[in-house]
């Protein structure tokens, strides 16, 4: 009687220990041999997925405390705030991370406290920093001291500016002061001081005549060996500027010192109170007459008549001036009335040089041969504009060219020298 295996149902081998299908060991029940039923379909597991690598996440860092955020504004993104420890995420593609926005400065504003500290620095600032200065008997530079300009003349000046400088072991203070006259004779009197009193001597030569002048030079040796102590002096008609120095260098004294520059004495002109004569011819005589002692009377002045018709006139400078001024102004506004005048048709325009000493009329050719009021007029000025020059004191010099043009082509036609041509017309 078969056997088969109590564990797959395969036939044993008799006297078998171990099962040949499935190596079990066998048991001694026999078993009822049945076909064996057909073994079930084996179905194929799906094969496992690729392993992929992943990357370790990144260790956490540790994040200051959560800082407070303002909200963005409207339309902006705004990530969300970040716990202790937290990772922040990058935005979402195409967000706009808002920065913060720094404040500017206005430049009006800047501009505004700069001419503030300007006024500030010329109001209270320059004039305590040069009324120092003023106030100074001598001037500290170095170890040394340079007497002030209030120290020599006793008086207090006006300090304008003061700068001073080091530069490669030279030190230079210039002092500007601001005196409206006598500039020259203050510092004559401060040059002398310099070299009379304080041991300077001066090193260029010096004059200080004129209104202006510049470059005049005093020295001496500083209480440092090897340093000496310059003072320069220059001025003009708004002040005068000191320039101390002081630096490296030594002093050389010689026997004769360079001589001041010659002073050239101006002369001096008459005092206005101080009289002159003044010669009128006698050709003058039917006209000037009336017209000297007409103005002898006005503005005051002596004169004296000669057998030969001729006046000798006393006059100041003043009287003269005014004499001159007050008939350059009747001259123009005759001729002007001339020229205006109905009876002169044909006279366009009177030209004439300040002096009146050329004159020139512009008219038509029927007035010039025609008509006889161009001697009338020929006549005034022989006897007027000349006498402009004789209060100049030309004497018989004092002569006045007439030239006569025409008006619409201006071709010169003829002249005539007055006074003296004046009865040459009249004969003609």
């Amino acid at each position: 009687m078969a056997k088969f295996c109590k564990q797959c149902g395969a036939a044993l081998e008799e006297g078998g220990m171990f099962c040949p299908g499935c190596g079990a060991a066998t048991g001694a029940e026999p078993v009822q041999q049945a076909p064996p039923p057909p073994p079930p379909p084996v179905q194929q597991a799906p094969p496992p997925p690729p392993v992929q690598y992943e990357p370790p996440p990144p260790p956490v860092q540790q994040m200051p405390p959560p800082v407070q955020q303002m909200p963005p504004p409207q339309g902006q993104y705004a990530p969300p705030p970040l716990q202790q420890g937290q990772y922040a995420p990058p935005p979402p593609a195409g967000a706009y991370a808002a920065q913060p926005q720094k404040k500017k400065f206005p430049l009006w504003l800047l501009l505004a406290i700069i001419a503030a500290a300007a006024v500030v620095v010329l109001v209270f600032v320059v004039p305590q920093i040069t009324g120092n200065w003023a106030d100074k008997d001598y001037f500290d530079i170095g170890t040394d001291q340079v007497p002030s300009v209030k120290l020599v003349l006793g008086e207090d000046r006006d300090i304008s500016s003061v700068n001073s400088s080091k530069s490669g072991g030279v030190e230079t203070i210039i002092i500007k002061y601001k005196v409206d006259e006598n500039q020259n004779r203050e510092m004559e009197k401060y040059a002398n001081a310099l070299m009379d009193e304080y041991g300077f001597i001066n090193t260029t030569a010096y004059n200080f005549s004129g209104t202006t002048g510049s470059g005049f030079q005093f020295a001496k040796e500083s209480s440092e060996e090897g340093v000496i102590v310059l003072v320069d002096i220059d001025y003009d008609e708004s002040g005068y500027i000191l320039t101390l120095t002081r630096g490296v260098g030594t002093l050389t004294i010689h026997e004769e010192p360079p001589e001041p520059e010659p002073v050239i004495e101006e002369e001096e002109e008459p005092a206005l109170d101080d009289t002159f004569e003044v010669f009128v011819p006698s050709i003058f005589n039917s006209f000037a007459e009336g017209d000297v002692l007409d103005k002898a009377n006005i503005y005051g002045f002596d004169f004296e008549s000669n057998p030969d018709g001729s006046f000798l006139l006393y006059l100041t400078e003043a009287q003269q001036e005014s004499i001159l001024e007050s008939l350059s102004y009747d001259f123009a506004e005759t001729f002007q009335i001339i020229v205006d005048d109905d009876l002169y048709v044909g006279l366009y325009e009177i030209e004439w040089t300040n002096d009146f000493s050329d004159i020139i009329l512009r008219v038509s050719d029927d007035f010039f041969y025609s008509d006889e009021t161009m001697l009338l007029t020929l006549f005034y000025i022989a006897f007027t504009a000349p006498m402009y020059q004789v209060y100049q004191g030309y004497g018989d010099y004092s002569k006045t060219v007439v030239s006569i043009h025409d008006i619409e082509t201006d071709d010169y036609l003829v002249s005539y020298l007055l006074p003296d041509e004046l009865f040459d017309i009249y004969g003609g």
